[in-house]
C-alpha cells in the first residue's frame, strides 16, 4: 500500500486514521504504552491507520523535550486524523487532545464497540448496525468491503475481532 490517502468517509473502503489517545505518564508508562499500541495494532488489523502519540516516550529517552512541545507535535497529526480513539484513563494531555478534536470537529470515542466508530471501523457495511459474524479471516492484504457480513472482495466473512480489542485494551 502506498500513495497518498484522500479524505475517508464512510462510503468509502479506505482505512480511518485513527488518533490513539489515552493516558502516559500518570501510572505504568510502560503499560500505557502497551494499552496505546494494542489498540493501534487491532486497527491496523482492521485496516486502518493509527497514530499513537505514546511512541514519542521514546524519542523523548533520546532527545528530551518539554510536554508542550510534545503537545504541540501531536495536535499537529491530530488535525490530520478522521476520529480520536480515547482510551480509558485519567491525562491530562489525553484531555486537551479531545478538546482540541471537540474544536476542529473530529468525532471522539470511548470505546472501538461505541456506535458511530464501530460502523466506520467496518465503513462499507453501511450504518444498518452490527452485521452478523460467521467466522473469522485473516486480515492480510485485502480492506475487506463488507457487505451482508461478506467481503464483496475476497469473499471473506468479517472478522470478530471487537471483543479482542476490549480484552487488550483492558489488560493492566
Amino acid at each position: 500500500m502506498g500513495g497518498m490517502m484522500s479524505s475517508v468517509t464512510d462510503s468509502t473502503c479506505n482505512g480511518l486514521r485513527v488518533y490513539v489517545a489515552g493516558p502516559l505518564s500518570n501510572g505504568d508508562w510502560i503499560a500505557n504504552i502497551r494499552r496505546a499500541i494494542n489498540a493501534a495494532d487491532q486497527l491496523v488489523k482492521l485496516g486502518h491507520y493509527p497514530y499513537v502519540p505514546h511512541l514519542n516516550a521514546f524519542w523523548h529517552l533520546v532527545h528530551p523535550r518539554d510536554h508542550h512541545e510534545w503537545l504541540d507535535m501531536d495536535f499537529v497529526w491530530l488535525e490530520q486524523c478522521n476520529v480520536l480513539l480515547r482510551l480509558p484513563g485519567d491525562s491530562r494531555g489525553a484531555d486537551a487532545e479531545v478538546r482540541l478534536a471537540h474544536e476542529i470537529g473530529i468525532p471522539v470515542y470511548l470505546s472501538m464497540d461505541e456506535d458511530g466508530l464501530r460502523d466506520r471501523l467496518y465503513p462499507c457495511h453501511g450504518t444498518s448496525g452490527r452485521v452478523p459474524f460467521v467466522g473469522t479471516v485473516d486480515v492480510g492484504a485485502c480492506f475487506h468491503c463488507w457487505e451482508d457480513g461478506h467481503c464483496k472482495t475476497c469473499g471473506a466473512a468479517r472478522p470478530d475481532l471487537l471483543d479482542k480489542i476490549r480484552k487488550l485494551i483492558g489488560e493492566q
